[in-house]
């Protein structure tokens, strides 16, 4: 077996799958935060749709996590999905916030 094979089965364990998928919304979350600051073109509206499909994706993570039989991996999925939902609420109350001060 090649060594991406064996990271793939890894990743694509059941255990495994929620942890993955937090981790991917992290990254995309932190990239599509920093976007309107690098381009001025882009609407609000853009971003505040994207941090919504996150948000869903975080629920998607949550219900995964809990779905485990691994106690760690259920209790770090409701943490840290429950603090980036709130998070990126947040984000998104701010965005609307200033669509409607403009």
């Amino acid at each position: 077996m090649g060594v991406l094979q064996i990271m793939f089965s890894v990743i694509m364990s059941k255990e495994s799958k929620p942890i993955f998928l937090i981790s991917v919304l992290f990254i995309l979350a932190i990239i599509f935060l920093y976007l309107p600051m690098t381009s001025n073109e882009t609407s609000l509206w853009v971003d505040i749709a994207f941090f919504a499909i996150l948000n869903v994706g975080f629920l998607v993570a949550a219900i995964l996590g809990v779905k485990t039989k691994n106690k760690s991996i259920i209790l770090f999925s409701i943490l840290m999905n429950s603090a980036f939902i709130m998070i990126g609420m947040f984000i998104t109350f701010i965005y609307l916030f200033t669509i409607l001060i403009i």
